[in-house]
């Protein structure tokens, strides 16, 4: 670990750490939070654990592509694995790591943003697009090319990497937001000279002359023009007001309108929580899942007469294979009461994309 802290500090503190896109040398306080780390540090804040452990692999019921690891030793995971299909990996990688299936089939990459426990988190060009997250400080690329492709994948990786939040939806670096009065002076005073580094990106590559390339090529191409300097506006319209829809919560539940909008469920799921809700009947349905009657009824009609009336079948649904969680689900999902059109308001400050 010393001999990696002293390598880690002699690169940023040579004449080259430079930041890629701003004239300016690193800040002296990260080589400083190095130097002092210790191997207590590393397990509290990347493995979630104050001793050594065995890696255990955990896998989610029904979810073929995430992956999630934790010490033995600890009851929080550490890292996220996220990739095309998991099977042929625990297979081929994974063959003297124990599995443990998890209990609930919630996605943790979904949720990524407001788990803090996921310190790291791989994957295989499965996340560089149609994600947004701020909390990727650190990206490492393993045998990165130099092609077109390894371009696009650099570009769109380092674009969710840049991405910060110092403040709930503000997406601006704390100076500016310090600036802007948006941050109180004391708060200011006691971060600004630790907060650079995590508002920095730190990019490293197995290839590191690739990824050299490919990044030189990216400062060397031509901006973008921006979308919003293709548009003119219209004089006709410049001084009339923008009128949006207003909704109000109407007095029926999804059950009750006209156009139902139906529940999409995996045709074995179908059949399992059908049998499931006659077996327990209408009376302990009532009571165990505390329905609206008028909700009950109708499932009981898209059980066993119109069941295209209320539910969509695919085989492209997850399938959930848990009658109980399926039923309540259902239950809650025709119990929503739906919006309906009340009136037209002045546009205020509904949508901002930038302020």
């Amino acid at each position: 670990m010393e001999k990696a802290k002293e390598e880690i500090i002699a690169e940023l503190s040579s004449n080259e750490a430079k930041f890629e896109f701003e004239a300016k040398q690193l800040n002296q306080n990260l080589q400083d939070i190095i130097q002092n780390l210790n191997y207590s540090d590393i397990l509290s804040y990347v493995f979630n654990s104050s001793t050594n452990g065995k890696i255990e692999v955990l896998k989610i019921p029904s979810n073929k592509q995430e992956l999630i690891f934790k010490l033995a030793t600890s009851d929080r995971p550490f890292a996220l694995m996220k990739i095309g299909d998991i099977s042929e990996w625990i297979k081929n990688k994974l063959s003297n790591y124990e599995i443990i299936e998890k209990f609930d089939n919630e996605s943790i990459f979904r949720n990524l943003n407001n788990n803090e426990d996921i310190s790291i988190l791989m994957g295989s060009r499965s996340f560089y697009e149609g994600w947004d997250s701020n909390r990727p400080n650190i990206i490492l690329f393993i045998n990165i090319g130099k092609g077109t492709d390894a371009k696009k994948f650099v570009l769109q990786s380092i674009g969710r990497g840049v991405r910060i939040e110092p403040l709930p939806n503000k997406r601006s670096r704390a100076v500016y937001l310090y600036n802007n009065q948006e941050i109180d002076k004391d708060i200011f005073e006691n971060i600004k000279d630790y907060i650079e580094p995590l508002e920095s990106l730190f990019v490293f590559g197995t290839k590191a002359d690739n990824l050299k390339e490919v990044i030189e090529t990216l400062k060397q191409e031509k901006p973008e023009v921006l979308l919003g300097d293709l548009f003119e506006i219209n004089p006709a319209v410049k001084d009339k007001d923008l009128l949006i829809p207003v909704y109000r919560d109407s007095d029926k539940i999804v059950v009750e309108e006209k156009d139902i909008v139906k529940y999409p469920i995996h045709r074995d799921d179908y059949e399992m929580v059908k049998d499931y809700f006659n077996y327990i009947g209408d009376k302990i349905a009532l009571c165990k899942f505390d329905c609206d009657v008028r909700v009950l009824n109708k499932i009981k009609e898209g059980f066993n007469v119109h069941k295209n009336d209320y539910f969509i079948e695919t085989k492209e649904q997850l399938k959930i294979n848990n009658p109980e969680f399926l039923l309540q689900n259902i239950f809650k999902h025709f119990s929503n009461k739906t919006k309906e059109f009340q009136t037209f308001k002045k546009l205020d400050e509904e949508i901002i994309h930038f302020k």
